[in-house]
């Protein structure tokens, strides 16, 4: 097996506030909407034609993404540790470590 090479051409494109709201990734453009008061939070992207929408409260709290709902659970920081997909109850990590207590 030999030595290969990967190539990628990132594009980022950012508002005049210099938040970024938009992402190619070798021509398939990835983008956000956000609300700008205070911290940038994202309400929805879209790519590809597929649009995920994200709920918040105080926090973020949930998401829809082709018409599938999923709750975010966090830790004590309010970083996302975990998501339960609605239908099934079951957690599906993101970018997460579970911590069971034995």
């Amino acid at each position: 097996m030999g030595a290969g090479s990967i190539t990628n051409t990132l594009v980022y494109t950012y508002s005049g506030d210099g938040v970024r709201v938009a992402m190619a990734v070798d021509g398939v453009e990835t983008r956000w909407i956000q609300d700008v008061t205070g911290l940038p939070e994202v309400f929805s992207e879209v790519s590809g034609g597929s649009a995920t929408l994200y709920l918040y409260g105080m926090a973020r709290l949930a998401q829809v993404e082709n018409g599938a709902f999923a709750w975010f659970l966090g830790n004590a920081l309010d970083s996302v540790t975990s998501r339960i997909d609605r239908s099934t109850g079951i957690p599906l990590c993101v970018l997460c470590t579970v911590h069971v207590d034995p």
